[in-house]
């Protein structure tokens, strides 16, 4: 009887990213760099900003992906 060894799928860089990063650390920093700002606020900044990269790494990493696709289709 052979023995199914599975390997684990491998994250993607976005994935990575999203479970790596500290929306604390990145807050405490824009309240060190903006003396005036509210932490409700430096924390409302640093969500949009952990956002906006993940949305840039997903949509790039799409677009690999289907370009990937594209490129075997037409040479198969």
């Amino acid at each position: 009887m052979n023995k199914i060894i599975k390997f684990p799928a491998r994250k993607q860089r976005s994935e990575r990213f999203l479970s790596k990063v500290s929306p604390l650390a990145i807050a405490k920093y824009i309240t060190r760099k903006e003396i005036n700002i509210s932490w409700r606020a430096a924390r409302a900044i640093a969500d949009a900003e952990i956002a906006t990269v993940y949305r840039d790494l997903v949509l790039e990493e799409e677009r690999q992906g289907l370009n990937q696709d594209i490129i075997e289709g037409i040479y198969e």
